[in-house]
């Protein structure tokens, strides 16, 4: 009786892990609106005051979401949708070299984006057009 017991104990915890975890499935794709190019360096950030999930960008400037673990989708609610280390290093190698931003700095804020989504299970792709940096003069 006890292994049995342990058995179910066991199952339920697989279940809550993988089977009814209650997210759903997100992806997309982050392009320049200038040309339409791919940013492939950075996350995509969705947070609200619950928590967040993050989806690292890809060749091709593809992302997944994951909340707990990569790819596992992201639970329902509404998010401010923002975007995080897309920076290049000016020089490799150099400690000295600053760090270059490929986004508009208003990207990388969820206060200041503009970006936000509802997750319900209806959408399951969120794409994305980011704009360059200001130029300095």
């Amino acid at each position: 009786m006890k292994k049995f017991v342990s058995v179910i104990a066991a199952l339920g915890v697989v279940v809550s892990l993988f089977g009814c975890s209650g997210n759903y499935p997100l992806k997309g794709r982050v392009t320049f609106s200038d040309d339409g190019s791919p940013l492939e360096i950075g996350m995509v950030n969705f947070e609200n005051e619950k928590g967040y999930a993050r989806g690292e960008l890809k060749k091709g400037g593809y992302y997944e979401v994951g909340y707990v673990g990569a790819k596992d989708g992201i639970p329902p609610g509404t998010y401010q949708v923002y975007i995080s280390g897309a920076t290049v290093e000016e020089e490799l190698n150099n400690p000295d070299s600053k760090m270059i931003p490929l986004i508009d700095p208003a990207h990388t804020r969820p206060d200041r984006s503009g970006w936000e989504i509802k997750i319900d299970g209806s959408t399951r792709v969120y794409d994305i057009k980011v704009n360059r940096p200001p130029k300095s003069e």
